[in-house]
């Protein structure tokens, strides 16, 4: 500031501009001081912060979230028990017809092929996919071609995306290769199993007649050797998994948050036919897997996996429900006789681990999800191919009695 002190009070305005220059000084000089510790007070804020091998970086915990318990989480799947894969379908594709999802179409051969092996198709879906593997596993091991017939094709076709059969429809067989079809060779599976090792070269056209009612050597052989490539020969399409995985989804998302995984157990339960005849080939009542064995099965898998979910497929749900609802888990019946059979069978190989009793339905569920398998013991009969055969099954499969 300019003093004016020739100008008359002049003097008087320096006097006082003197006096305040110096107190106004010291402030400015206080303000800058204070300013320069607090930035040098972060700066070594921030180098104290840096992790050292001595002293790591303090990270807060995320907070500890505790697992609900079995009865809250049959609290949230309440809303759930009733809902069946054919209602989820329906919401997917406006429609329980199973020709609404079926996708792709298996070949046809272009031309009649020399050598080829063909199944016998009968019995229902479990039956005839043990002919289909039978089958399969003698044209890999002899690399002819697999023709599969009429009955087959409607069962599988669009039904399962990695199939490498082709098709030997009726005017296939009787008409463009009436003479390879009608000079076939017949060969029983039940002779299958004994000469697996020696069967001949095949030559000309091989009908496997008859159907297995068990896990044939075939497969035995075919599914420890190429595990994988059954798997994926059993794939199914991705309209018939899509139905699945929206229901598993839904499971999920009404358990609680998606970062908890669910452990899904398939549960096969057969009772229909097999109890109306139970007294077996040996003259002795057979022992039917009741609700102890299912309790035990239960326990064995809540015991191994955390946060369980068994899912019930079953041709009497009816007994399922007053039997298996009870159990200390949750436990859910999406499965029953107004699903499509294939429907109920893609639910048991989309989840994680198997429970089942009796027939090939089963056991092929129990190849296509590939985990854990329990399977009833103590059934009373010899003939049973689960008594004959457990020598056969993989390290992962469990018995427990049925007693």
């Amino acid at each position: 500031m300019w003093c004016p002190l020739t100008q008359p009070g002049g003097p008087a305005v320096c006097r006082q501009w003197g006096r305040l220059v110096p107190a106004r000084l010291v402030a400015v000089v206080l303000l800058m001081t204070a300013v320069a510790v607090l930035q040098l007070g972060a700066v070594l804020l921030m180098v104290d912060r840096r992790p050292s091998p001595s002293r790591p970086l303090a990270v807060r915990p995320p907070p500890v979230r505790r697992p609900a318990s079995t009865a809250e989480r049959r609290r949230r799947a309440a809303p759930l028990l009733h809902l069946h894969l054919a209602q989820v379908m329906r919401d997917l594709h406006g429609s329980t017809d199973m020709e609404l999802v079926r996708a792709g179409r298996l070949p046809r051969p272009a031309s009649c092929p020399e050598r080829a092996v063909i199944p016998w198709a009968g019995g229902r879906a479990g039956n005839m996919l043990f002919e289909y593997l039978t089958a399969w596993a003698v044209a890999l091991r002899h690399d002819v071609p697999f023709l599969v017939p009429d009955v087959m094709i409607e069962t599988f076709e669009g039904v399962f995306a990695g199939m490498t059969a082709q098709r030997g429809d009726l005017d296939l067989l009787l008409m463009d290769c009436a003479h390879l079809w009608h000079g076939r060779r017949n060969i029983s599976v039940a002779t299958i199993q004994d000469v697996w090792e020696d069967l001949a070269p095949i030559t000309g056209w091989l009908e496997l007649v008859g159907f297995p009612t068990n896990m044939t050597r075939p497969i035995y052989r075919l599914w420890h050797a190429h595990e994988a490539q059954m798997r994926a020969e059993l794939r199914f399409s991705a309209p018939i998994s899509s139905i699945v995985h929206e229901y598993l989804r839904r499971v999920r998302r009404a358990l609680g948050p998606d970062d908890e995984p669910v452990t899904f157990i398939g549960v096969h339960v057969r009772r229909t036919d097999y109890y109306q005849a139970t007294y077996n080939l040996d003259g002795v009542w057979m022992n039917m897997p009741g609700a102890a064995y299912f309790e035990r099965a239960v326990r064995h898998y809540q015991r191994r996996y955390p946060n369980t979910v068994f899912v019930v497929v079953s041709d009497d749900m009816q007994w399922c429900r007053e039997q298996l609802a009870a159990l200390d888990a949750v436990i859910l019946f999406p499965g029953d006789a107004g699903n499509p059979p294939m429907l109920d069978l893609a639910l048991l190989g989309h989840c994680n681990h198997t429970i089942i009793t009796f027939g090939t339905f089963a056991l092929s569920a129990a190849i296509m999800t590939g985990g854990d398998v329990v399977v009833p013991k103590d059934l009373g009969i010899t003939w049973n191919s689960y008594e004959r055969q457990k020598d056969f099954w993989p390290a992962q499969w469990t018995e427990i009695s049925v007693l």
